[in-house]
């Protein structure tokens, strides 16, 4: 029997933000959501990279400071690593 690993990881996120254990549920590392950001904004510099609860959701908060000094917040969904705001 093969058991669709977004669906297990959908489920344990759940349950997990139920039991207020978010940051045990990521299946997306920091070391992957930083490498992504920085890819989409190269030059810039990592300040911040820690999951966080946004809108009463839990997401990976990635705050950079591109070439000119200004600092840019973005958000990554922990299970799927994609960008959300």
């Amino acid at each position: 029997m093969s058991i669709d690993r977004r669906f297990v990881a959908a489920t344990v996120l759940a349950v997990s933000t139920v039991l207020g254990t978010v940051q045990a549920a990521a299946t997306v590392t920091q070391e992957s959501v930083t490498r992504e950001a920085l890819s989409a904004h190269p030059g810039s510099t990592v300040e911040k990279a820690k999951l966080e609860k946004v809108s009463g959701k839990e997401m990976w908060v990635v705050v950079l400071k591109g070439k000119d000094g200004k600092e840019m917040t973005l958000h990554y969904d922990p299970v799927t690593g994609k960008q959300v705001k």
